[in-house]
């Protein structure tokens, strides 16, 4: 399945993520990708953007008929969809993660088509994955005192929400909240002892 595919399949399906699955024969690897909710500071960031590109277009606008550039204005269409080109990518946002002999790949995709590699991880090297829904397991996570989050899952509300715990190779205490899959559960199972196995949805 091409990538494209895969987030028009994401979108048709109206859930937050995708289980692409390897072949068959294929079990220890495999992929999944989430869309990052639109709610909260995500909400507010998008219309903010949206009120920028109003007032970039009567600014622009503006300005040509003020100075009487009329043959410049009439690229206003076309510069402010430039803006929005370039610059909504950044709250349009989807996460991927892959493991593959014992690797976690994270990367973030932007509008579908801009990629960017978050992390690379070693699974026998966290100290706890587990699922975040639960009270004893959030006094974990306050108890290891984090100095850094990393964010790759669609919402703090998803019932697949899981978080993993590790220290980087700079001595940095960290904790990755994540999407768990039942595949996924399972492979970070066979490199990690330290992962609680909790019901996900794909």
């Amino acid at each position: 399945m091409g990538r494209g595919r895969e987030f028009a399949a994401m979108r048709q399906s109206n859930v937050s993520g995708t289980d692409v699955r390897a072949p068959e024969d294929d079990s220890r690897s495999c992929e999944y990708s989430v869309y990052q909710k639109i709610e909260g500071k995500w909400r507010a960031y998008r219309v903010l953007m949206v009120i920028g590109y109003v007032l970039f277009a009567i600014g622009y606008f503006s300005f040509c008929m003020a100075i009487k550039f009329f043959p410049i204005a009439a690229f206003t269409p076309l510069f402010t969809w430039m803006a929005v080109y370039f610059t909504w990518r950044y709250v349009s946002v989807a996460y991927r993660y892959e493991i593959a002999s014992g690797d976690w790949i994270f990367t973030k995709i932007m509008s579908d088509r801009h990629k960017k590699s978050m992390l690379r991880l070693k699974i026998k090297d966290m100290e706890r994955i587990a699922p975040y829904h639960d009270r004893m397991e959030q006094s974990r996570i306050e108890a290891f005192h984090a100095e850094k989050t990393v964010w790759a899952a669609s919402s703090m509300s998803s019932p697949d929400l899981y978080y993993a715990l590790y220290t980087d190779a700079k001595g940095i205490r960290t904790v990755l909240y994540f999407e768990a899959t039942i595949k996924s559960l399972r492979l970070l199972g066979h490199y990690n002892k330290n992962t609680v196995f909790s019901k996900v949805r794909f």
